[in-house]
């Protein structure tokens, strides 16, 4: 239940990119004894680091903790709101969605997505921003230009250990390694073990390359999720429930996927592969990249609906990524 329940508190809080504060401070919270330091960079990204008991190799795990939101763009009247995406949001999951933003006190300010009724619309097939609005009701509400917010949704648990709910792109992969490091509490490694919790991923992947260059990993180990269950010929046969996803493809390091496969089928430990041919459009696209290039590692979470308030996964697929990644480690170190 731990992964289950730290997958809860961080979809509950609010983190869009370029706004991610109270995710990391919450991270901090969590793993101050897991971990022998942790710090924040200049960007925001937050960065542990865990001691071997020999200068050896660093290992970096990545995970990005920002989500898609919404930003205020201008007033149009009293409490009603303009505002435009702060990341890739589908405007068709917008009209009648709660909404939660945070002003520049730290208050939360609620509302409603306004949309005219389709009593009043021509043509209701067609959607664009500029006919949605935020109504924040009749009271008098500090909320400005540039505040931002989020659907205002909480997790829940479905059938079986699926479970729903928003910024599971990537808190999934925050709570995998959280989870992580708490079960390395007591164990050293020889090998230095770097976690970064990487900001603004949802808006161009900029956070984490700086921290990246700064710690010269010999390798890093990117978690994102991925699309599951697309009925789409073209598309990998990926499923819930089915294991952690292995991407192919030219952002991919060729000898640590054939090491991660190697390792999954001795555990016994279920696998899944992706095809990715070009840009993955996670972190790894530029992680790779810095320096004189990194080896890099693609580990995808299934993820049905992905960029909507109600994603869905499994929890078997969090929980087997986190025994995979023990055993990468011990045998590692």
């Amino acid at each position: 239940m731990y992964i289950k329940d730290v997958l809860f508190e961080l979809s509950r809080l609010d983190g869009p990119a370029g706004f991610e504060n109270k995710i990391t401070d919450y991270i901090i919270e969590l793993t101050l004894d897991f971990v022998d330091e942790a710090k924040k960079d200049e960007m925001g990204n937050l960065i542990l680091f865990k001691k071997g008991n020999k200068n050896g190799e660093k290992i970096l795990l990545e995970a990005h903790v920002d989500e898609i939101g919404l930003v205020i763009s201008k007033r149009i009247e009293g409490n009603f709101m303009a505002f435009s995406t702060d990341g890739g949001v589908d405007p068709k999951i917008l009209p009648g969605q709660r909404v939660r933003f945070t002003n520049r006190k730290g208050e939360r300010i609620k509302g409603v997505v306004g949309y005219l009724s389709p009593h009043f619309r021509r043509n209701v097939e067609k959607l664009r921003m500029d006919d949605l609005f935020i109504d924040f009701g009749i009271q008098d509400i500090e909320i400005e230009v540039g505040d931002v917010g989020v659907i205002d949704v909480e997790p829940v648990e479905l059938n079986g250990d699926l479970v729903s709910g928003k910024a599971f792109d990537n808190r999934a992969s925050c709570a995998i390694l959280i989870d992580l490091l708490r079960r390395l509490k007591n164990v050293v490694l020889n090998l230095d073990l770097y976690a970064l919790f990487a900001v603004r991923e949802e808006f161009g992947s900029s956070g984490a390359v700086g921290a990246v260059y700064g710690i010269r990993p010999n390798c890093a180990i990117v978690f994102d999720v991925t699309h599951a269950d697309v009925k789409d010929p073209t598309l990998s046969d990926v499923r819930l429930g089915k294991g952690p996803v292995f991407s192919h493809g030219t952002v991919v390091d060729g000898e640590l996927l054939r090491e991660f496969e190697e390792i999954a089928n001795s555990s016994g430990i279920p696998f899944q592969r992706e095809a990715v041919p070009g840009r993955s459009g996670t972190d790894t696209d530029l992680i790779q990249l810095v320096r004189d290039g990194v080896k890099t590692m693609l580990i995808s979470i299934p993820l049905r609906y992905m960029h909507t308030p109600t994603e869905v996964l499994s929890l078997k697929d969090l929980n087997l990524t986190v025994r995979l990644m023990t055993e990468f480690l011990m045998r590692k170190g």
